[in-house]
């Protein structure tokens, strides 16, 4: 995986595109795999969309922590609570309301609203060749910077769906609006938006595939805003949301081709993982069981769901005053 979004990156340098190239540059292989995830699902939306947030619970605990302690367990529950609440969100919104709103889903686990960091933050990369050191935006700039990214990106009638979830997804990084948990929010705002581009009711979630491959990743980002940074990222968010799709499409081949026995015995052990996270209590446990005794199409399955968090990268290291997770 990482040598495909390598090259999704890297083929397209900067200034190699005229301005014609580039109103493609986000689309071709997107839209030819959010068209095989339609043609596959002749599956329940609600078991697809039930198994996805499995998954992306999953790929934030596997790629996040590695283990479950009480605190992390309430992490994941608090993320699952927000995952739920974008897709009912209502996107007219002006962006600071959506991002305030779901910073306290993920921070509290119940609605409300946060507010923006009040001190200036910094990041620190231990990637081959990235910046040790990275000033995020000032504080007393955060509320500006966000309505120019609403302005510009979110609402502009020249950009694609993907290049405006993409960037904004950049931007809140870059601007960094809360002291900890923008990763999340720019995952949950972007996944909502491509959710659309793909015909989904839920957001597409990145979390698993994206820790796969976070150097590159983060050289675009520490590179500052650019026309070549944005076009370097939107290149990297087209690799991992391409990915991520034809995860998709293949698990709606998998469910589609389930007895009715099997689908029932899936959703049991979803209902039951999910519950898990809703309660606070450890979900891996409960997967791993039903895999071992699970009917063969059934366990296939349960097998796939994690397949997307195989290998974690430890590039990246978290200090107190970084919050791009």
């Amino acid at each position: 995986m990482n040598g495909v979004i390598d090259a999704a990156i890297f083929a397209t340098s900067p200034g190699s595109r005229g301005a014609d190239d580039h109103a493609t540059l986000s689309t071709c292989d997107l839209y030819d795999a959010t068209s095989d995830v339609g043609a596959a699902r002749t599956v329940t939306d609600y078991l697809l969309e039930e198994l996805c947030d499995l998954r992306a619970v999953l790929g934030l605990r596997l790629h996040r922590f590695g283990y479950e302690a009480d605190d992390q367990k309430q992490e994941l529950r608090r993320y699952l609570f927000g995952r739920r609440l974008v897709k009912r969100i209502d996107m007219t919104q002006p962006l600071h309301a959506i991002l305030r709103r779901l910073h306290a889903s993920i921070t509290s686990g119940q609605e409300g609203d946060s507010s923006f960091r009040e001190v200036n933050v910094a990041s620190i990369s231990r990637h081959e060749g990235a910046q040790a050191n990275v000033n995020r935006t000032r504080h007393q700039d955060v509320p500006r910077l966000i309505e120019e990214t609403e302005a510009r990106i979110l609402r502009s009638s020249v950009l694609s769906p993907f290049e405006r979830a993409a960037l904004v997804y950049f931007e809140i990084l870059n601007i960094h609006p809360f002291r900890d948990g923008n990763g999340r929010v720019a995952r949950l705002i972007a996944g909502r938006l491509l959710g659309g581009v793909a015909r989904l009711a839920f957001p597409i979630d990145i979390t698993s595939i994206s820790r796969t491959a976070l150097g590159p990743g983060y050289h675009v980002l520490h590179a500052g805003r650019a026309p070549s940074s944005y076009r370097l990222w939107i290149a990297y968010m087209r690799g991992l949301y391409a990915a991520e799709i034809q995860s998709i499409a293949r698990l709606c081949d998998a469910l589609a081709s389930l007895h009715s026995d099997d689908e029932t015995q899936l959703r049991a052990v979803i209902v039951d993982a999910l519950d898990a996270v809703e309660d606070g209590r450890s979900f891996i446990e409960i997967v791993a069981a039903a895999q071992a005794k699970a009917r063969p199409a059934v366990a296939r399955l349960l097998v796939t769901i994690a397949a997307p968090t195989l290998g974690r990268s430890s590039g990246h290291k978290r200090t107190a005053m970084e919050g791009n997770r």
